[in-house]
Order: structure tokens, then C-alpha cells, then sequence
């Protein structure tokens, strides 16, 4: 069941995409995932985007979500997602990695995304 994060704003849901990844249907390894603007649009908060959709790894998912809060705690990173976009391979999503949040300049502390942006 993807992740109950309904959100009212586009930008507000693009940055919990970016900062907890998804998964595919497979759904035992979180993907990071570049959308294009018709994609956005397609996609539901908190729903299934159906694909197909092209992961950073380059596989292709037949659709994504925003997992649980259990999964994006304790699933895998994929390791060829990691190595895209530039991020060590680990658990759970980057947000939750002390090395992920120093990349993706959030503060050390917390689980939150605070005020970050999406630039």
C-alpha cells in the first residue's frame, strides 16, 4: 500500500519524491526517479504512477510509489540509483542517511525536510 502522504501542492509532493524515493512493484528496493512535467501531472499523491517509468538505474518500472514509513526506514537503496545521482548505497531514504542529508543539504539532525527546496 503506497504511503499515505497526500499532499495539496505539486512542489510539496516533488520534494517528498526526491527526498524518500519510491518503489517499483517489485517493492523491495527504493528508486530514485526523474519525472517529466506530463508525468507530474499524471501522478495522484500517495497513488501508483502505472508506467511505464524510467528509474535513475535504467530499469524501467511498470509503476512507482512513495512506500510506508517502513519501507522508506528500513528498505535497501538501490545501488544503481545511488551511483547516478550521486549518493551513497545504504538503507532507507536518503533523508534518513546522515551522508545523504549532508548531500542533499538538509540539517544534520532530524527526519524531516524542513525548508529545504527542490533547487
Amino acid at each position: 500500500m503506497p504511503a499515505p502522504d497526500i499532499v495539496d501542492d505539486l512542489a510539496e509532493w516533488q520534494m517528498i519524491v526526491k527526498f524518500d524515493w519510491v518503489v517499483s512493484r517489485a517493492w523491495n528496493t527504493l528508486h530514485h526517479v526523474q519525472l517529466s512535467d506530463g508525468q507530474w501531472a499524471q501522478w495522484e499523491p500517495g497513488d501508483w504512477l502505472t508506467g511505464p517509468v524510467r528509474l535513475s538505474c535504467g530499469r524501467t518500472a511498470a509503476g512507482i510509489c512513495v512506500p510506508g514509513v517502513i519501507t522508506r526506514m528500513g528498505a535497501p537503496r538501490c545501488t544503481g540509483c545511488c551511483r547516478a545521482v550521486g549518493y551513497p548505497p545504504g538503507k532507507g531514504s536518503p533523508k534518513n542517511s546522515a551522508d545523504c542529508r549532508a548531500i542533499l543539504g538538509l540539517p544534520e539532525s532530524g527526519l524531516g525536510i524542513g525548508s529545504a527546496t527542490l533547487n
